[in-house]
């Protein structure tokens, strides 16, 4: 938008009508449903076509999957986190065993049966008999002591429905995390694997039914335990998914058994997982499965379907739970890169402000408490630091990471990165390495890092920055220097940094900040004391901060990630250890930053070249009151905010006559004068008393 005086350039205005500032809504929950979960129990709901999901994790929820989107049945459930279920074609009922109890549910709600029968268990393994109606249940272990040694019965049991039957002593040797589903073109039960008594894990076949165990097979897929097992009833044939034989290992293996041999179907196309879900939709005929446990115990939130043939995805989940992560906006691309934090694998995903892709498993050496930073100028994620990071430079293009120079700031973890548009480098300050918390600030321009300055800031860790390039200075707030928490605001200008403040946002360590081009402010949320976050937003405009108030106890966290897509208008944020229950979270929350109006203009300010425009009254030139209303116009500028342009940018009345004739020109050719307002305003300009 073109000025007016003193180079009086015009440019052709329109009344503004239609502009209107935006509210500001609360934080949105965009975390993809069910969310991520291990333990949960799943089944397929025949008489009402669905796939039923329970709890997992510490969730006590249910949901349903018709085979395109996830609905939330109920909210509470049964107190238990971990269970397993079979459907009950002939009740029409699924049928839950949580280790101690029996729970129904009807579609709509659940409810107790019975607490009577086998000893509390755990790691057991279920089948519904279609052919005699009954609920089959075998192993597992109980009365673990405080020496750690655990029982192991080896019994089977039998639900009618009413009561339970133990129905025998002896068959498969006792053991823990097997798998089970019934067979119903041949009438038995099959079980497979687990790990026995002594920690063996094993490959055997076995088959129930209903009077003996046999063994059927030694052979097949390799040994292992919490794999899941489910029929597939159109194609006559038991499938196997996943399992694990150590706490790291988890496999990605796909193997179906017809009765006789066990065949190896896939090797992969997902990650391996144990404690996942998995059923066989009949109406559809393919083998659903869902979450569990990948490699490093990472919770997946993923559905997958298998046709026999070949898995689909068929909802991608989120990533897994984590804090001390680290997130850049990609502006070229439109998406958020998140990579790796505590309890994260080294995996890095993208956000499209629909869906998380899970974009590479490999990943670069941090693990945690590294930093990011969008270089827009060469189209790269830049990542620093981190435990396990060293003193290397990584960058993601999109589809890989690239490690660049190693020459540079001493390794660290806990510091704070921000690119700088308007310097085109990316600044780095604090942390702490092997000499303990750190001060210094270094710039990466590509190519090489630049010690900047070894003064300023406290040494500290856990702070955050973000660059306001509208002022060209990277703001910095927060942290913790060792022995206190910090609410300090400071600003680095490109060669020294300048403290601006120490009131506004209560000091805090783990926040995260970005900068709002919109409205031209630098945007915090979240922090607190170690373990304690909080959830309120503040803004700095670079004179005050100004609160935006707290959200519930389920967006209040420390230590998470914290992007703005610029595309969408949007805070993203990811992760963090918080929220109700207090623990690393797996969840994705969105806000569009309010658009402040200052003048109340209805033209936002970030678009608004007069943002404290007086409305309203007459146009008066000098204190020369045309009687003319005083209009808005299309910029955000009243006719007042132009005609005091031009007395104060003249030199004296000619220049002030003439660029208000100009600008009655302008306003009479666009229609927003009649002609005798026209002659009016230019009499006054005439008249005017000038300063």
């Amino acid at each position: 938008m073109a000025r007016y005086c003193g180079k009086l350039t015009i440019t052709v205005i329109v009344v503004a009508t239609s502009a209107t500032a935006a509210p500001c809504p609360s934080w949105i929950d965009r975390t993809l449903p069910p969310g991520n979960r291990w333990g949960h129990a799943m089944v397929y709901d025949e008489a009402r076509a669905e796939t039923v999901v329970f709890g997992g994790g510490s969730r006590l929820d249910t949901w349903a999957w018709d085979g395109v989107e996830w609905t939330r049945k109920a909210t509470v459930g049964p107190p238990v986190t971990s269970s397993l279920a079979v459907y009950d074609s002939a009740r029409e009922l699924v049928v839950m065993f949580t280790g101690t109890e029996v729970w129904e549910w009807n579609g709509t709600s659940w409810s107790g049966r019975s607490d009577a029968g086998p000893l509390p268990r755990n790691l057991s393994a279920v089948a519904y008999d279609s052919v005699r109606h009954v609920v089959v249940l075998f192993g597992g272990y109980t009365n673990c002591g405080d020496s750690g040694g655990c029982e192991y019965p080896g019994d089977t049991w039998e639900w009618d429905g009413t009561t339970w039957k133990q129905v025998s002593l002896a068959g498969p040797p006792p053991r823990e995390g097997p798998a089970m589903t019934f067979d119903s073109q041949r009438g038995v039960t099959v079980l497979f694997g687990g790990r026995v008594r002594g920690g063996a894990f094993v490959q055997d076949t076995w088959e129930w039914d209903g009077l003996e165990w046999r063994l059927i097979a030694e052979a097949g897929p390799s040994p292992r335990y919490q794999h899941r097992l489910t029929y597939d009833a159109g194609r006559g044939v038991v499938v196997l998914v996943g399992g694990s034989t150590a706490s790291v290992a988890r496999f990605p293996d796909t193997w179906e058994w017809d009765g006789t041999t066990w065949t190896v179907r896939s090797m992969g196309g997902f990650r391996g997982r144990i404690e996942h879900g998995l059923a066989y939709d009949a109406r559809r005929g393919v083998t659903v499965f869902f979450g569990g446990l990948a490699p490093q115990d990472q919770s997946l939130g993923d559905c997958w379907e298998w046709n026999g043939q070949a898995w689909a995805m068929r909802s991608p989940g989120n990533p897994g739970p984590r804090f001390n992560s680290a997130m850049a906006y990609d502006e070229r691309r439109g998406v958020t890169v998140l990579y790796s934090g505590y309890l994260g694998s080294t995996d890095t995903w993208e956000w499209d402000g629909e869906t998380w892709t899970l974009r590479s498993l490999l990943g670069s050496a941090p693990g945690m408490e590294h930093a990011m930073a969008f270089d827009s100028a060469r189209g790269v994620t830049v990542m620093y630091g981190g435990s396990g990071g060293g003193a290397w430079v990584y960058e993601w293009n999109g589809v890989t990471w690239e490690t660049k120079s190693g020459a540079g700031p001493i390794p660290r973890r806990d510091h704070a990165l921000a690119y700088e548009s308007t310097r085109q480098v990316t600044l780095l300050f604090g942390g702490t390495g092997y000499s303990g918390y750190l001060r210094d600030t270094w710039q990466w321009d590509g190519t090489r890092w630049t010690m900047a300055a070894s003064s300023g800031p406290s040494a500290r860790v856990g702070h955050a920055m973000a660059h306001d390039a509208d002022r060209g200075v990277t703001v910095l707030f927060g942290g913790a220097d060792g022995q206190s928490v910090l609410g300090d605001t400071w600003e680095w200008d490109g060669s020294s940094w300048t403290q601006v403040a120490t009131t506004g946002p209560a000091a805090r360590v783990g926040h995260a900040m970005v900068y709002d081009p919109n409205n031209r402010t630098t945007i915090l949320f979240g922090g607190g004391l170690p373990f304690l976050g909080r959830s309120d937003t503040w803004s700095w405009n670079g004179q005050t901060w100004t609160s935006g108030g707290s959200a519930d106890s389920n967006v209040a966290r420390i230590e998470h990630s914290m992007v703005f897509d610029t595309g969408r208008n949007q805070l993203v944020v990811f992760g963090g250890f918080g929220g109700a229950p207090r623990t690393a979270r797996a969840d994705t929350w969105e806000s569009a930053t309010c658009l402040f109006d200052t003048d109340s203009d209805n033209v936002p300010d970030h678009e608004d070249e007069c943002d404290h425009s007086v409305l309203g009254g007459t146009v008066r030139v000098g204190g020369c009151d045309s009687g003319a209303a005083n209009r808005l116009l299309a910029d955000g500028c009243t006719m007042m905010d132009r005609i005091n342009e031009c007395v104060a940018g003249a030199t004296g009345r000619r220049e002030l006559i003439r660029c208000v004739r100009m600008l009655t020109h302008e306003w009479r050719q666009a229609g927003l004068i009649t002609v005798q307002e026209q002659a009016r305003i230019r009499q006054c300009a005439v008249k005017a008393d000038l300063p």
